[in-house]
């Protein structure tokens, strides 16, 4: 019996000292996981700091962008909300336009407007390096359009559905032939919330493409750093003449006695009559359609803000500095375009929608380049002064579509189509 007993004491100050090891050996998992997390803070405020610094002085250090992807890799190659790369320094140098919702994608900067499910606007950089054969990595026949992405809220995430039927294309802000250096930076622009918006569909293929052929083709070409923003805004498009209130032919009758009250004391008290007053100026009012059952808004029209700067040197493949660059020029030269979202006729030009960029600060509630002193014009000139603001033809963009269409054909047969059309029109192509 004593041993029996003796056995169970031992068994029980096993377990004793069994529970006692688990417990130090949670407690030290705690207090690793405390310290991993702690650590795991100051490597972010540390990056945070070296980020601020960053923008300051312009320029972000590969090793930092380098440092950020090896300590948050999951959301590295979708989206961040902080910046990742020396490309994104580079495009907040001058400012952002908002702080609302912005992601920071491999080629681009979004600002997501959660209500309207499209984008607030986007900013991207072009230069000629990006359009050489070499860079141009990704294929489109490989991304698609999506909603459903991580940083995007489910609750306010647009979906392909909203377009299907709509009668308005999916129009990109940033192009997706802008961006081929990279299959990941090609995809991120088909993310619906953060770079497309309902845009009709001739306009589309039509007027804003030559627009995007524009910047890409013939600024490039000119100056060294094409920065560019582009983005919807929601213009006044209903009004309605002023109500003109007829003159008496003779003396108006006496208005009414006002109406009067009981007070607490049980005398009437009169209510002074509060008078009408008919409007003097036009009614005006915003209004845009909404498709599909997320309510995705159609803006009455679109922007496009460029800002270039001068090509410093006299070739993209010289390394010698132009002489002749004009010491007293502007710094910069900015351009800002605001387009209709409807079908533009053949003859109009983009001179015919260029405007103030303040006009579009007001219409957006934006505010473009913030750091940038544009009221200097020693600094910022107008670009469309400084090169000929004109785009293709329709008939040029014709021929230019075909080399595309060739691209994007799935089969044999829709490449034969295509290039049956070139042999019926007589197009030589080079």
């Amino acid at each position: 019996m004593q041993a029996a007993l003796q056995e169970a004491n031992d068994k029980i100050k096993t377990c004793q000292e069994e529970v006692v090891n688990m417990q130090e050996s949670h407690n030290h998992k705690l207090q690793s996981e405390e310290k991993l997390s702690r650590e795991l803070a100051m490597a972010r405020d540390k990056l945070t700091n070296e980020l601020e610094i960053a923008r300051e002085h312009g320029q972000l250090h590969e090793a930092t962008a380098s440092k950020i992807q090896q300590l948050f890799p999951e959301t590295y190659k979708i989206a961040d909300d902080v910046p990742r790369s020396s490309l994104h320094v580079d495009l907040s140098q001058f400012g952002l336009p908002s702080e609302e919702h912005i992601h920071f994608y491999p080629s681009f900067i979004s600002s997501s407007d959660h209500q309207k499910r499209i984008p607030n606007w986007v900013i991207q950089k072009l230069n000629l390096s990006d359009f050489l054969e070499e860079n141009m990595v990704g294929n489109r026949k490989h991304s698609h359009f999506t909603g459903k992405v991580e940083h995007i809220p489910t609750e306010f995430q647009a979906d392909n559905k909203d377009y299907l039927g709509s009668g308005w294309s999916r129009g990109h802000m940033v192009p997706a032939g802008d961006t081929r250096r990279s299959q990941e930076a090609l995809d991120a622009t088909f993310h619906l919330n953060s770079n497309i918006v309902p845009q009709h569909f001739h306009n589309n293929m039509h007027f804003w493409y030559r627009l995007e052929v524009f910047v890409k083709d013939t600024l490039t070409k000119q100056f060294s750093d094409v920065y560019v923003i582009s983005g919807p805004a929601f213009l006044p498009t209903e009004f309605e003449k002023p109500v003109e209130q007829p003159e008496p032919e003779s003396p108006p009758p006496p208005p009414p006695p006002a109406p009067s009250s009981p007070s607490e004391d049980g005398k009437e008290v009169t209510v002074a009559r509060r008078p009408y007053y008919y409007p003097r100026k036009p009614r005006k009012w915003v209004k845009y359609q909404v498709i599909g059952d997320n309510n995705v808004a159609v803006p009455t029209h679109l922007f496009k803000i460029v800002l270039v700067h001068p090509r410093l040197q006299s070739s993209p493949s010289s390394s010698a500095p132009d002489t002749n660059v004009d010491k007293e020029a502007p710094e910069f030269y900015v351009g800002a375009f605001l387009i209709p979202n409807e079908k533009i006729p053949r003859d109009h030009d983009l001179v015919d929608y260029e405007v103030p960029l303040e006009q579009i600060e007001k219409h957006t509630g934006l505010r473009f380049f913030p750091k940038l002193d544009r009221h200097n014009m020693k600094r910022v000139g107008s670009l469309c002064q400084r090169t000929i603001c004109n785009l293709m033809t329709e008939d040029q963009l014709d021929i230019w579509n075909l080399s595309r269409r060739i691209e994007w054909a799935k089969n044999q047969a829709e490449v034969n189509k295509v290039l049956a059309e070139i042999e019926r029109k007589g197009i030589e192509m080079e």
